[in-house]
């Protein structure tokens, strides 16, 4: 029987379950799919459904198939009640590492982040961000539940926008997003980049944090790159007004203390939320720069392809309001295993052993909310 596609979203205070009731898939900006955003956002209202949505995920590269959803306005019910429920007891069980392919996995890693810093050095780029994934077997007599691994994903880090995504063959995307690409609220618009990170492990507390993100040169020029082309992109829309520009602050997830700017615009009527996300899609928060040498470059250098992995999560109504965030913290459920993606950014003065140690930090969102999700069959 194949599975309902179906979409969860917990953002802000809000949990919102998208129920589909029709799917497309497509290179997000063929015929097929425009006629298919175009055609649900414009249908109006049905009684007691409410305003038509569009939701669900698109790649790393937008030429590869997007999946998306046709749905009535979510149900929505109130995350406080998710976030005072009783915390599970840790599993006794763990996840059971493919060792074998994990190690080869991080031994190319360490060479493709040496590869792509000789590429720095002989000027073809500026800024390359290089993902993995690790992967590892759910153990025997035990089952990992996408609804049970969004709750303990957002118990374990509020602050994120935790979603899931379940396609048609059975595959779970689940993840925990601490990137907003585009948030559009009537007219107004708000992106947060990440780049320039330290593992807690690492780091003792967030003034120590601060101290030494707000200061290192190497993290200050990486997160300057995202954030100077981000405000180039959306500068370029005619009407859209960008406010005076921020200075970056330190924000912390559960594994992690990143360097964040929150840049802001009014947008002029007609854009949409969609439309700005795809405009800043891939950023080099996610690809690099120069945009175009850094995708030819990961193309190279990675072992695997991305897929979903670094793309955009999010939904839109008709009126063109959404929020789209990034594919991060995130892997791939299925019954038998979870596969675990993430990513680092490279600049010059990066070190490969260190850039390996910051994707395994960020792997532990998900293996850390994995674990108390494990239930006995």
């Amino acid at each position: 029987m194949t599975p309902t596609p179906r979409f969860h979203f917990l953002t802000g205070k809000q949990h919102l379950t998208f129920e589909a009731e029709n799917y497309c898939t497509g290179p997000i900006g063929s015929r097929q799919v425009q006629d298919f955003i175009s055609d649900t956002l414009s249908s109006g209202p049905v009684e007691g459904t409410g305003q038509p949505v569009i939701c669900g995920m698109i790649p790393f590269r937008p030429e590869q198939p997007a999946h998306l959803l046709a749905c009535p306005a979510p149900q929505s019910e109130p995350l406080a009640e998710l976030a005072d429920d009783e915390l599970p007891e840790e599993s006794i069980a763990l996840l059971e590492a493919e060792r074998e392919d994990n190690l080869e996995q991080a031994r190319h890693y360490r060479q493709a982040v040496a590869s792509a810093l000789d590429a720095i050095s002989a000027g073809q780029v500026k800024k390359v961000v290089l993902a993995r994934q690790a992967r590892y077997r759910i153990p025997e007599g035990y089952r990992l539940g996408a609804p049970e691994l969004v709750r303990s994903l957002h118990r374990k880090n509020p602050a994120a926008d935790t979603f899931s995504f379940t396609l048609p063959d059975g595959q779970h995307w689940v993840g925990a997003s601490p990137e907003v690409v585009a948030d559009l609220q009537q007219g107004h618009f708000y992106t947060r980049p990440l780049a320039g990170s330290r593992g807690k492990e690492e780091v003792a507390s967030l003034a120590q944090a601060q101290q030494l993100l707000l200061t290192s040169s190497k993290d200050l020029v990486e997160h300057a790159y995202v954030v100077s082309d981000i405000r180039a992109h959306l500068g370029a829309i005619p009407g859209l007004e960008l406010a005076p520009e921020r200075g970056p602050s330190v924000t912390e997830t559960d594994s992690m203390y990143h360097l964040g700017t929150r840049i802001e615009a009014t947008v002029p009527a007609g854009v949409k939320a969609l439309d700005l996300a795809l405009a800043l899609h891939p950023t080099p928060a996610v690809g690099g720069s120069p945009t175009a040498k850094a995708l030819e470059l990961i193309s190279q250098l990675e072992a695997r392809d991305r897929g979903l992995y670094s793309g955009l999560v999010g939904w839109m109504d008709g009126s063109g309001r959404g929020r789209w965030n990034l594919v991060l913290r995130c892997g791939n459920l299925t019954d038998q295993e979870l596969i675990v993606w993430a990513g680092a950014g490279i600049v010059a003065g990066s070190e490969p052993a260190a850039e390996l140690a910051e994707t395994e930090a960020k792997m532990q969102t998900l293996l850390a909310a994995a674990e108390t999700a494990l239930k006995p069959r």
